[in-house]
């Protein structure tokens, strides 16, 4: 099994994280709509318009291919942060994912927050100026 050395923004130490999953990160949604939307194109595009939906999609897919939270530092256009027990993914002038760990997993430690492998998006805020 491969270990990556991945330095994050999340993590208070400067020790580098191990991502040990082979898996990808799994993404989930806090609500069957927001489900529905973000897996299907044309409701993307229908709720967020064309423009956003295109960005939204192409984010969701790399945070689903990453084996977990940590290897976002690899992804310089995201920025990663903790608001309370919350993950705000950013892509600055595009759009700002808000999501939880899990649903299985339960409010991280400080020092195992970076290693999540499960998000509940919570909601998808597309910039005005995008």
């Amino acid at each position: 099994m491969l270990l990556f050395d991945v330095p994050t923004r999340l993590h208070d130490s400067d020790v580098p994280v191990r991502c040990t999953s082979r898996t990808p990160v799994d993404l989930f949604f806090s609500t069957p709509e927001l489900a529905s939307a973000c897996n299907r194109r044309s409701a993307l595009e229908s709720q967020f318009g064309q423009a956003h939906a295109e960005g939204i999609a192409l984010r969701l897919a790399e945070l689903h291919a990453l084996e977990c939270l940590a290897d976002a530092a690899a992804l310089p256009q995201l920025q990663i942060s903790r608001d309370g027990s919350d993950v705000l993914i950013e892509d600055a002038g595009l759009l700002r994912i808000r999501a939880q760990p899990g649903p299985s997993s339960a409010p991280p430690t400080r020092a195992r927050w970076v290693k999540i492998d499960q998000l509940t998006i919570l909601n998808i805020q597309p910039c005005e100026n995008a």
